[in-house]
C-alpha cells in the first residue's frame, strides 16, 4: 500500500456518503447497530472493506500531573464491548485511543493502521494481522481477571514502542522486525 493509495482510502470516508457510512460503521463496531448490506457487500480479500476508516477522535478535557506522570483526561473515547469483529479489513485505518473489552477479533487486518493508545481487556485476537501498524503506547495485555489471547497474529514491522503486555498469551505470533523499544 503506497502513501498515495493510503491517502485515497482515507479520503473516501470524508465524502458525504463516506461520512454517512462512517456513522453506521461506528454503531456496528460498538454493538449499537447492525452491519448494513452495502458494507457487507464491499469486500477485499474476503473481508469487509473498512480500509482507511477514521474513528472519531476523543478530545482532551484536562491535563494534570499525578505523582511523576503527565495525565490527559479524554472525553469521547470509542469503546467496543462484548461483540465480535470477523473478517474486516481495517488497513490504513486511524483508530487512536480505542478501547476493546470482551471482544473477539477473527480474521481481521489492521495493516498500517494507526492504533496508538489502544487498550484491550479480555479479548481474543485470532488469525489477524497488524503488519506495520502503529501500536505505540498501547496496552495489549493489561492485568484483569483474564488476560488477552493472541493466536496466529502477525505483528511484523509493527511499532510497539512504549506498549505494555503484562497479562497476555501469544501463540504462533510473528514479531519479526517489530519495534519493541521500551516494551513492558
Amino acid at each position: 500500500m503506497t502513501a498515495e493509495s493510503l491517502r485515497s482510502l482515507r479520503e473516501r470516508w470524508e465524502t458525504p456518503r463516506g461520512q454517512e457510512l462512517a456513522v453506521r460503521v461506528l454503531e456496528a463496531l460498538t454493538g449499537q447497530g447492525e452491519w448494513s448490506a452495502d458494507l457487507k457487500a464491499a469486500q477485499v480479500d474476503g473481508r469487509m472493506d473498512l480500509r482507511g476508516y477514521r474513528m472519531p477522535s476523543p478530545r482532551a478535557l484536562r491535563e494534570f500531573h499525578w505523582r511523576s506522570l503527565a495525565v490527559t483526561e479524554l472525553a469521547g473515547v470509542v469503546k467496543a464491548s462484548g461483540t465480535r469483529w470477523r473478517s474486516v479489513d481495517f488497513s490504513g485505518a486511524v483508530m487512536e485511543h480505542l478501547r476493546l473489552e470482551d471482544l473477539q477479533v477473527e480474521n481481521c487486518r489492521f495493516d498500517r493502521a494507526v492504533c496508538t493508545d489502544l487498550r484491550l481487556w479480555r479479548c481474543d485476537v485470532t488469525d489477524s494481522s497488524f503488519t506495520r501498524a502503529d501500536l505505540r503506547n498501547s496496552a495489549l495485555g493489561p492485568w484483569s481477571q483474564w488476560g488477552n489471547v493472541y493466536s496466529r497474529v502477525n505483528f511484523s514491522q509493527a511499532d510497539l514502542r512504549n506498549a505494555s503486555s503484562l497479562a497476555a498469551v501469544y501463540s504462533d505470533c510473528d514479531f519479526s522486525n517489530a519495534r519493541l523499544d521500551d516494551l513492558d
